[in-house]
């Protein structure tokens, strides 16, 4: 039993360390992503006609989610219950609701081939390694993309801020 115990509590600590090694690196780039989503498109928001070059293998695009934005049940059956609750204030709520769920959303598509060495630069910005550490990175990172089954060049699509 002292054994078992032992090797579970290594796990944890493993398990843990990786967590937030990930996470931190996952967090730093995860707030650079968002900063640049928005600054592409408040870009292609102010200027439609903006476009990447013909030749590019690379795709972006500005969507709108004209869709009135989904609720989940548990969420419906609890605003049903605060306007049976408080009616004077019900109403108020079915109100901003109703406002937002018809809100227009913008977003962006964007995917295509980018170069290892955009992977690289990147990598070693955020971590502030020299560039041959950011290259090993770069091919971990790359190896654990391909054994979870992830697709490099798949269009992904992100909803901006409103």
């Amino acid at each position: 039993m002292t054994k078992t115990l032992e090797a579970e509590t290594e796990k944890l600590i493993v398990l843990k360390e990786l967590t937030s090694t990930t996470g931190s690196f996952s967090d730093r780039t995860g707030r650079r992503f968002e900063k640049i989503r928005e600054e592409i498109g408040t870009k292609l928001k102010n200027k439609p006609k903006t476009r990447l070059p013909k030749n590019s293998k690379l795709v972006l695009k500005l969507g709108w989610d004209d869709e009135a934005i989904s609720w989940a049940r548990k969420i419906n059956l609890a605003i049903e219950e605060f306007k049976q609750k408080y009616p004077e204030y019900g109403q108020e709520l079915q109100e901003l609701i109703d406002k937002h769920r018809s809100a227009r959303r913008a977003y962006l598509e964007f995917g295509g081939e980018v170069l290892a060495g955009v992977y690289i630069d990147i990598i070693q910005e955020v971590l502030n390694e020299n560039r041959k550490n950011a290259a090993k990175i770069y091919e971990a990172i790359s190896y654990m993309g391909y054994a979870l089954g992830k697709s490099k060049d798949s269009v992904q699509t992100s909803l901006l801020s409103e």
